[in-house]
């Protein structure tokens, strides 16, 4: 019985773990994009770009937007100049984008505020946490989360775009 019961627990781990492979999340060299959409989940839509289910567009951000997007990540929202992408990942319809700038803590903040309300996002909200904040933005139903942390002389940007209901 003892034994089966190991044999249960060493079961659910390893389900457990085996949701975290690279179609989920991943971590690369700073720069590279990871964790597309599947080419399943690509439709047509009028601009011409490949897009998901959720309304995720390839993103193609203007050179003063910062680095280049990820494949799949809305290109209605602007990631922070000077940044590299670190890692990304898609999961159902959200995706997330980490990158990491030189900076401090409240001018990348407030300069990716400025930047989502010139592109149409509705200011949510920004609350304040140990070692930065995290700021809500609305647009089109959907809702991007913008987390801004500073620690060891670095800055870390993690957006998260959910499509709306």
């Amino acid at each position: 019985m003892r034994n089966a019961l190991w044999a249960a627990v060493a079961a659910l781990c390893a389900c457990a773990l085996s949701a975290c492979g690279e179609k989920n999340s991943a971590a690369k060299r700073p720069g590279t994009a990871v964790g597309g959409p599947a080419k399943r989940d690509k439709a047509a839509n009028a601009s011409g770009k490949p897009a998901t289910a959720g309304g995720l567009v390839e993103a193609t951000p203007a050179a003063d937007d910062g680095p280049l997007a990820p494949e799949g990540f809305p290109r209605d929202v602007p990631l922070p100049k000077g940044g590299a992408v670190v890692a990304s990942s898609r999961q159902a319809e959200a995706a997330t984008v980490h990158v990491e700038v030189t900076g401090e803590v409240e001018a990348v903040a407030k300069a990716l505020a400025e930047k989502m309300k010139a592109r149409g996002w509705a200011d949510g909200g920004t609350s304040p946490m140990p070692r930065g904040l995290v700021a809500t933005f609305r647009k089109d139903r959907r809702t991007a989360t913008v987390s801004v942390l500073g620690e060891g002389g670095k800055t870390t940007v993690h957006v998260v775009v959910e499509p709306g209901g």
